[in-house]
């Protein structure tokens, strides 16, 4: 804490301030956050699920960048 307190002088007190002792905190945008995960967890599902689909019926995708 004192290379905090020496590089950054009263953070320590803004952060105890605004947060407390608390260590996990929620972002101000966490449903804006879950739902931008939840639509790219779906998007790799669907394209996991093609690439197994294209390999067990022998059609195997090649992709270049």
């Amino acid at each position: 804490m004192r290379k905090l307190d020496k590089h950054f002088p009263g953070m320590k007190e803004k952060y105890t301030r605004t947060y407390g002792t608390v260590y996990e905190l929620s972002s101000p945008n966490a449903k804006k956050l879950i739902e931008v995960v939840r639509l790219n967890r779906s998007a790799v599902q669907e394209n996991v699920q093609g690439q197994r689909d294209s390999f067990e019926s022998g059609r195997m995708l090649c992709v270049s960048e």
